[in-house]
């Protein structure tokens, strides 16, 4: 009696314990691939524009430390307006080596940090694209490179200023976002975006 019990309640385990998500790679030369980059390229260079200009402001405003109190406390609004204007895409940053760690990266998005990071693609396929089966349905995501350059290195430089590093270390004590050189790969811009949208 036992035994049949166990044996009727198995299959229920199995389903309750099964990955709630399943992600692979799509070819980026692929038609699907090219429809979501042409929806994905213009919302990451908006957000970076975006960023841009308000973190330039700062600095001129108040010097890096006044940069760094504005990435601590609007760069996650920011990238949530961004998304929302345009009509609801989930825009994220994030790092093998964040300073945030909200910007830390999941599972997936490891995955694709870790392919750039072994062997930066050339220009013409400088993205990836990933489709994520979810128990709600399907989306995509596209994978924008940022790499490092003049302005990023005043605060994640290898030589950072003694009043600089006080600032971030009471802002960010698990901070990891430092040691880049210029054209070093920094992380990812990623664009989730539904399937409805992609194959409407």
């Amino acid at each position: 009696m036992l035994l049949n019990s166990l044996v009727a309640v198995l299959p229920l385990i199995v389903l309750l314990t099964a990955p709630s998500q399943q992600a692979r790679l799509i070819d980026p030369q692929s038609d699907v691939a090219r429809k979501v980059a042409d929806i994905g390229r213009p919302a990451a260079e908006k957000l970076m524009s975006t960023l841009k200009q308000e973190l330039t402001s700062a600095m001129r405003q108040g010097g890096p430390t006044h940069a760094v109190d504005f990435c601590s406390e609007q760069a996650l609004p920011l990238t949530s307006r961004v998304g929302t204007s345009l009509d609801g895409l989930g825009l994220k940053r994030t790092t093998l080596k964040p300073r945030n760690p909200s910007n830390a990266p999941d599972s997936y998005e490891l995955e694709v940090l870790d392919l750039f990071a072994a062997r930066p693609l050339p220009s013409e396929t400088a993205y990836v694209v990933q489709k994520l089966e979810e128990r709600g349905g399907t989306v995509y995501r596209y994978y924008q490179p940022l790499y490092t350059a003049g302005l990023c290195l005043v605060c994640h430089g290898e030589t950072i200023s003694s009043a600089l590093q006080d600032v971030l270390s009471k802002r960010y004590p698990e901070d990891q976002a430092t040691g880049y050189r210029q054209g070093d790969f920094r992380g990812v811009i990623r664009v989730e975006i539904s399937a409805v949208r992609v194959h409407d």
